[in-house]
C-alpha cells in the first residue's frame, strides 16, 4: 500500500462512512483524483497496482473501487477478474473502471471484466461525482435491479409491497436500538442493530445496513459506548431512506 495522502481540508464534509479505494499507478493522476474526490466528499485509500487492490480488499470491505485500466504488473482487468472469483456468491464490489484510451469497445471490455460503471481519463469532477453517486445512495442499485427481476412482469406489486413491509417496520426498529442504547444494554444493541441490518440488507437500504453493522459490532464488543455518535447518523440517514422507500412503493424510479 502507499502512503495516506496529505491531510485532508477540514472545511470539507467528507462520507466517512463510504470507503474508496483509488487504483491508479502515475503519481500525478493519483493526486489529482484525491483531490477530486475530495472536493465531492471523499477520502480514499490508495494502492498503485492489482497486486495492491487484492492487499487492500483483505483488510476490509471497501463500497467502491475507482480502477485504472492500465497498470504494471497487474492491471484492472486482471484485477477485477481475481475480485470477482475471490467473491463467488458473496457481496460484490462496485468497481467503477477509469481509461485513458476511451477507445470504441472500451466499455464492453470493462463490463465483460466484471465491472460496474466506466470514466474516460481526464476524469472531469462532475462525471466522478455522477458516477460516485451512483453507487453511495440510499438505495442500492443493484439490489434494487435484482429485486426487481425476481418479482417480473407478473407480479409488479411485489416491490411495492416489499417496500410498504419495510417502511412499517423502521419504528419498531429504531426504537429498540434507541433503547438498547438508553438502558446501557450491549447485547440488545446487538440484537436490535443486527435485525434492522438484515432487513435494510435485503430491500438494498445501503446507508442504513451499513450504520447498524457498526452499531451492532459496537454491542458485539460488549458495550454501548460509541454507539451515540452512530446512532445520531442513522437517525439523520432514515428520512432519506424513507422518501426512497415510498417512491419505490409508489412505483417510481
Amino acid at each position: 500500500m502507499l502512503p495516506s495522502p496529505e491531510p485532508k481540508d477540514e472545511a470539507r464534509i467528507i462520507n466517512k462512512y463510504f470507503r474508496v479505494l483509488l487504483a491508479e499507478h502515475n503519481a500525478a493522476d493519483r493526486k489529482a483524483a484525491l483531490e477530486k474526490l475530495g472536493k465531492i466528499g471523499y477520502e480514499a485509500d490508495v494502492a498503485a497496482n492489482g497486486l495492491e487492490v487484492l492487499e487492500a480488499l483483505k483488510s476490509g470491505p471497501y463500497d467502491l473501487v475507482l480502477m485504472d485500466c492500465q497498470m504494471p504488473e497487474m492491471d484492472g482487468f486482471q484485477a477485477t477478474a481475481e475480485i470477482r472469483k475471490l467473491e463467488e456468491n458473496q457481496r460484490r464490489t462496485p468497481i467503477i473502471a477509469m481509461t485513458a484510451n476511451a477507445m470504441e469497445g472500451d466499455r464492453e471490455r470493462c463490463a465483460a471484466a466484471g465491472m460496474d460503471d466506466y470514466i474516460s481519463k481526464p476524469v472531469r469532477t462532475e462525471k466522478l461525482a455522477e458516477a460516485m453517486g451512483k453507487w453511495d445512495a440510499s438505495l442500492a442499485p443493484c439490489t434494487i435491479a435484482y429485486l426487481r427481476e425476481m418479482a417480473g412482469p407478473e407480479n409488479p406489486e411485489f416491490l411495492a409491497e416489499l417496500a410498504e413491509t419495510y417502511l412499517a417496520d423502521i419504528p419498531s426498529r429504531m426504537e429498540a436500538i434507541r433503547a438498547a442504547i438508553r438502558s446501557g444494554k450491549a447485547k440488545e444493541l446487538q440484537e436490535a442493530a443486527h435485525a434492522l441490518k438484515g432487513s435494510s440488507g435485503n430491500m438494498g437500504v445501503q446507508r442504513v445496513e451499513k450504520l447498524c453493522r457498526l452499531l451492532e459490532g459496537v454491542g458485539k464488543a460488549g458495550a454501548v459506548e460509541g454507539a451515540g455518535e452512530l446512532m445520531a447518523d442513522l437517525e439523520k440517514e432514515i428520512p432519506a431512506a424513507a422518501a426512497a422507500m415510498e417512491a419505490l412503493r409508489r412505483g417510481k424510479p
